[in-house]
């Protein structure tokens, strides 16, 4: 039916799949509070290690707000187990901007863009760290606009370790998606649109060493 379930969590044997071998499979439910779990992924393997021990992490929006976010640890999806929360954080209160459901956004011409919803649109590994981005309505001074909110969490204690709002008035950022590398620095890209521009792929990124919360200036991709 058309009746939403619930978020729901599935576990393959991927060394099976890789042996071309039958794959066994897990699946868990998730609460009704729960919404689109991002797994942990690592991208670049030359550039860091994956962990050889521990639970799997993955990361949720919780209750709907786009404030608050949990991280989930599933130690052994094959031996019916279930997920457990390790803990919640909460992103407004970190970064001191209330979230707002994100906007439709204006582009030139003036038909509008959807800008979707604050789910979380990322989950990056790198260096016992999690990096995750999503899309929030803010105000930068005139008036909301979407703009991209970044984090970088503590798994294994679901704490905040850093975590900043970029944004600009009169201009909507959405759909972020970023990648940090084997030195902690990290890239983000997103679309950005306004009344007065057509939609464009635009990036900015921070060094390890820049100041806590901050992105540096972003630049046309």
């Amino acid at each position: 039916t058309t009746a939403f379930k619930e978020s729901r969590v599935w576990a393959f044997d991927k060394w099976a799949m890789y042996n071309g071998q039958p794959a066994t499979s897990a699946t868990k439910a998730l609460p009704t509070t729960e919404d689109t779990p991002q797994p942990l992924n690592l991208h670049g393997f030359q550039q860091g290690t994956w962990p050889s021990n521990g639970p799997h992490y993955f990361f949720t929006e919780t209750n709907y707000n786009g404030a608050t976010y949990s991280v989930w640890s599933w130690a052994n999806p094959f031996t019916g187990t279930s997920p457990a929360k390790v803990g919640t954080v909460n992103l407004s209160t970190y970064t001191g901007v209330t979230a707002g459901m994100p906007l439709n956004v204006p582009q030139s011409g003036g038909s509008a863009v959807q800008g979707n919803d604050f789910r979380p649109q990322d989950f990056e590994y790198r260096n016992g760290f999690a990096w995750s981005v999503s899309t929030i309505a803010c105000n930068p001074g005139i008036g909301s606009v979407n703009c991209i909110r970044w984090a970088k969490i503590n798994p294994a204690t679901a704490t905040i370790v850093d975590a900043g709002v970029y944004a600009s008035n009169g201009q909507y950022r959405f759909f972020g998606d970023l990648a940090v590398n084997h030195c902690d620095d990290m890239a983000v890209a997103y679309t950005k649109s306004s009344s007065s521009m057509w939609p464009g792929i635009f990036y900015t990124g921070r060094k390890a060493t820049d100041a806590p919360g901050t992105l540096q200036a972003e630049a046309l991709l």
